[in-house]
Order: structure tokens, then C-alpha cells, then sequence
């Protein structure tokens, strides 16, 4: 099986969603729920869209889990407020091809930086280290 260095070209490898839902605690990023016991599922998210392609698309400073699917729950009110989900950095502009420098808003512990290990750091809005 592949590491999460070595991407898939359509989709994130099985370790790659395994370390990230290890990583995410089992829970939606954006309500905190736990994903296994929400009823309309949960998802990989590309915080950087898969509509804008870059090497590390499929990596895990790139994806978040969220309740719903693209167009249900957590996930689908990240694509229909594109402009505060940036703010939450749920997404990341399709210019920024680094999404481990932009933190992201978790719902239990705050900002955070993410690394494409599938660890992170916590840190403050503007992604110092705390």
C-alpha cells in the first residue's frame, strides 16, 4: 500500500484517509460531530478544490473530514459559502498550492496547522505555533 507521500492521481490513498481521520479524531472539522454516528454520512474534503489540480491535492494537509457529502451536512455548507469556509480555511484559494501554511478552524481545538504526515500543530488565526 502506498505511503502518504505517494498519491493516488484520482483519489487519496487508503492510508492517507486513515491517518486523516486519525488525525481529525473521528469528527467534523466545521460542527464536531463524530462522524460515525451522523445520518447523512461524512467525506473527504479538498481544502484546495479538486477543480484546481496541484501535486499535492490528494495529501493530508489538503483534506479534511466532514459531515454530508459535497452537497449535504458540513461538507455541502462549505461549497455553498465558499467565502467564509476560505475564512475557516475549509478551503484554501486555488492559487496557494501549500495548504499545510493555512490554518484551519477545528470545532474542538481551535486553529490549527496541518501537515502532510497527518499530524498538525496548534497554533492562532494566523497560523503562529501556540
Amino acid at each position: 500500500m502506498a505511503g502518504p507521500r505517494q498519491m493516488s492521481r484520482t483519489n487519496p490513498t487508503r492510508e492517507t484517509h486513515r491517518l486523516t481521520a486519525r488525525r481529525d479524531h473521528y469528527r467534523c472539522l466545521r460542527c464536531g460531530n463524530e462522524l460515525d454516528h451522523i445520518w447523512s454520512g461524512h467525506s473527504l474534503h479538498h481544502r484546495h478544490m479538486r477543480s484546481h489540480p496541484f501535486p499535492g491535492l490528494h495529501s493530508p494537509a489538503n483534506l479534511i473530514h466532514l459531515c454530508g457529502s459535497g452537497t449535504t451536512g458540513c461538507h455541502g455548507w462549505v461549497h455553498n459559502h465558499p467565502k467564509t469556509a476560505m475564512e475557516y480555511g475549509w478551503i484554501v484559494s486555488g492559487y496557494n498550492d501549500h495548504p499545510e501554511t493555512v490554518p484551519v478552524w477545528d470545532a474542538h481545538q481551535g486553529w490549527l496547522l496541518l501537515d502532510n504526515q497527518g499530524g498538525y500543530t496548534l497554533c492562532d488565526r494566523d497560523g503562529n505555533p501556540r
